[in-house]
């Protein structure tokens, strides 16, 4: 249908777009047997949208595919998040990103990895980056680990159709090798999904704890058959350092130590902050702040009143300050103090009680 408001017509007497230019109608053969002369066309804009509509609903069915076989593959939504953008930088990272770059490589000839190294330097991590950056590719994988085979599979009629489900991934990852229970039925199980692999001819990545030399050397014969097909399908990359996790627990403490230093130095300044509001509002009101009343004072609805009988004291004080030798009750930090019953408090300054004790005949007259 061709909107006419956005047409005009053309001097050939086709329809023609306003914006683009382009016509909006084409004219049929003249021995058409449809009896028509014209039928309509893309034009320019028309055309744009449609690219920009298509390119629109790609782009979200490859999200909602990704996303869809990213729960597949992940047990836990944290590995959701872990790839090679938050990685350190080392050397079997780059080996990693190395992998999933030439993954079609990998996959025609069969090669996958044995990440194998001491607990905690990411293997598990490094193995979770290659699933997220080929699941991006809409490629799809599935990690797991044998003691969830195991539980899974415990309670199946058909073991066989869940071995075969696992061998259809492009990628599988098992991850922690070597942790699952040692009895006689679990080895048959792992035996049983790593030769199924083996078979289907698809890349696997296994990820342990195990010394490659344990693997290499193991006389057991149950245990041996499975190691023997890994090293076979697999190529062994040291993942070493320091346990990650350990440094992550002396991250939290130092930022659990910051936060309740923060948190207390907080509350410090809250409570003086309060204390200092209320000291000011006291004695904007005219009330005392202090304790006791000062020598000279006393207290009466929490005001400060002269004490007419102790004055005489505070004024010769004032006047020995005020026209005596000025420098020398400086030194002595001269202030208004308190004093009990006209006694030097143990309290007062050093040379506030020998001004006291030099004045005191003068103070008692």
């Amino acid at each position: 249908m061709i909107n006419q408001e956005n047409t005009y017509l053309g001097a050939d007497g086709l329809a023609y777009c306003k914006i683009c230019g382009e016509p909006v109608e084409a004219f049929f053969p003249p021995d058409s047997i449809l009896g028509m002369k014209k039928h309509f066309r893309q034009c320019a804009c028309i055309r744009q949208k449609r690219e920009v509509e298509e390119k629109a609903y790609k782009e979200r069915e490859h999200r909602e595919l990704v996303e869809r076989n990213r729960k597949i593959c992940f047990e836990e939504p944290r590995m959701y998040d872990w790839n090679f953008e938050l990685a350190e930088k080392t050397t079997t990272i780059e080996k990693a990103k190395e992998y999933t770059a030439n993954w079609n490589d990998m996959k025609k000839n069969h090669i996958g990895f044995l990440l194998w190294g001491p607990i905690g330097t990411g293997k598990s991590y490094i193995a979770g980056c290659i699933a997220n950056a080929l699941l991006n590719r809409e490629i799809t994988v599935k990690m797991t680990n044998f003691n969830t085979i195991i539980d899974d599979m415990f309670p199946l009629e058909d073991k066989t159709e869940y071995i075969n489900a696992l061998a259809r991934y492009e990628l599988l990852i098992l991850d922690d090798l070597g942790t699952e229970r040692n009895s006689e039925y679990a080895l048959g199980i792992v035996f049983s999904v790593i030769d199924r692999r083996y078979r289907s001819g698809r890349p696997l990545i296994v990820t342990t704890n195990l010394p490659i030399k344990q693997l290499k050397e193991e006389t057991n014969i149950e245990k041996k058959r499975i190691y023997d097909r890994i090293l076979e399908m697999c190529v062994p990359l040291y993942v070493g350092g320091s346990s990650y996790r350990s440094d992550i627990a002396h991250e939290k403490m130092g930022k659990m130590k910051t936060f309740f230093a923060t948190a207390e130095s907080s509350q410090t300044e809250n409570i003086i902050e309060q204390t200092m509001n209320g000291r000011r509002e006291k004695a904007r009101q005219g009330g005392w702040n202090g304790g006791f009343a000062p020598y000279g004072y006393y207290l009466e609805n929490n005001q400060l009143l002269i004490e007419e009988t102790e004055a005489k004291a505070i004024r010769i004080i004032f006047e020995k300050f005020g026209n005596s030798d000025k420098e020398k009750y400086r030194k002595i930090g001269f202030r208004v103090v308190a004093f009990a019953d006209g006694q030097p408090d143990k309290n007062i300054h050093n040379g506030i009680k020998a001004l006291i004790r030099n004045h005191i005949k003068e103070i008692s007259q």
